[in-house]
């Protein structure tokens, strides 16, 4: 898997030597046009066979670890400035393939600490961006903890999206358990202080624009009045770009561990490494 850039007088002429030369199987990583001269220039590449056994395994130099890991971070979609950096830890690192320095990499940068709801007085609000899977994610936390044989108490501030007490009504429902709605974030203090201590809370937050002054200040009000960590959840399949800034805007809000949805459905993690860093 080689990066190739293509230069041409417009976009159009660009993607035809994008054709010419890698065929319709070519995976675009960006595509930059000149705005005053229109002059195009796409970053392209072909994959690679993945049933090769030797794909990513094979021991190489450090320069060459450096540029493969850094090809296959692009075409992830992972911000250049990230991309660089990781993939010159990867070449320093004492794995000689390029995929055990990959594996390891991520490590050297950013923290991973399960979300534990199997403890005691675990207490959560589960916040993020609309359709980022908050709901389903707090009832597979829940049914983890049920299984753990833990108290658990399931609350929602969400009553904007269409459905959603309904949905999470049924989900509650079928597990044995009762969810507690609070319209206002006063409501939500009170209820917390009578919850016992060694209860797992697990608490839904509606959907909120990053970009919305309103909406951020809403759920920073949900967030500040409940004794529970903020954890955001984002789905993988983002954009890494957009998904950096979205996790920029909800940092404000004091979150240090995130949850990421749909990594079954999405072919490239970049908003993943783009959101941590």
């Amino acid at each position: 898997m080689r990066l190739l850039t293509f230069k041409a007088a417009n976009l159009r002429q660009a993607m035809t030597l994008v054709r010419r030369e890698l065929g319709d199987e070519a995976t675009i990583v960006s595509t930059q046009t000149n705005p005053i001269s229109g002059e195009a220039r796409i970053v392209a590449a072909r994959q690679q066979d993945a049933s090769d056994p030797r794909l990513g395994h094979v021991a190489m130099a450090p320069e060459q670890r450096f540029d493969q890991v850094l090809e296959t971070l692009l075409l992830h979609g992972v911000p250049m400035n990230l991309a660089d950096r990781l993939s010159q830890a990867a070449a320093d690192m004492e794995p000689r393939t390029p995929i055990a320095a990959l594996t390891g990499t991520p490590a050297l940068d950013f923290n991973f600490v399960p979300v534990d709801v199997t403890a005691d007085n675990q207490r959560l609000i589960l916040v993020g961006p609309p359709g980022a899977g908050k709901t389903l994610a707090l009832v597979k936390l829940a049914a983890r903890a049920l299984m753990a044989r833990r108290s658990v108490q399931l609350l929602t501030t969400d009553l904007k999206r269409a459905g959603a007490v309904e949905q999470l009504t049924a989900f509650a429902k079928v597990m044995g358990q009762e969810l507690f709605i609070t319209e206002t974030a006063e409501e939500l203090a009170q209820f917390m202080a009578r919850i016992p201590k060694r209860t797992v809370v697990l608490i839904d937050s509606p959907g909120v624009n990053h970009r919305s002054h309103t909406e951020m200040d809403g759920l920073f009000d949900f967030v500040n009045a409940a004794p529970a960590e903020p954890v955001l959840v984002l789905n993988a399949g983002m954009d890494a770009l957009e998904a950096a800034d979205v996790a920029m805007a909800f940092g404000s809000l004091g979150i240090k561990r995130m949850l990421v949805t749909r990594t079954d459905a999405t072919g490239r993690m970049g908003a993943i490494l783009a959101a941590m860093e």
